[in-house]
């Protein structure tokens, strides 16, 4: 998402490309929006996070998929309209099932 070939570090033109610092795990953007990373292993990391967006990919490979989810969207609060995107490859798990039933949301 961050690093790749098509990812956001690569995606703007040079002078509006966004600063990375990856010990932070953090994106900031020339606008001055940041964006905070986080593992969907290690979904107690989003507990007390507060956001208004957020982009999750290839959810349906995360092993601990419904405990990230549900914790993101715990702090998914910021904001008139908050929104999330997921992406992935059609896997089934049981977090894309129960995203497709509408379940979690």
């Amino acid at each position: 998402m961050v690093e790749c070939e098509s990812g956001l570090l690569n995606v703007f033109p040079p002078h509006r490309r966004p600063d990375y610092e990856p010990s932070k795990c953090k994106i900031t953007f020339h606008s001055g929006a940041t964006a905070h990373l986080c593992r969907a292993d290690e979904p107690d990391r989003l507990r007390g996070v507060q956001h208004g967006k957020a982009w999750c990919d290839e959810v349906s490979t995360w092993r601990r998929g419904t405990d990230a989810w549900r914790n993101l969207l715990l702090g998914l609060r910021l904001g008139k309209r908050p929104q999330v995107v997921a992406t992935c490859t059609p896997r089934p798990n049981v977090l894309t099932i129960e995203l497709l039933k509408g379940a979690l949301m």
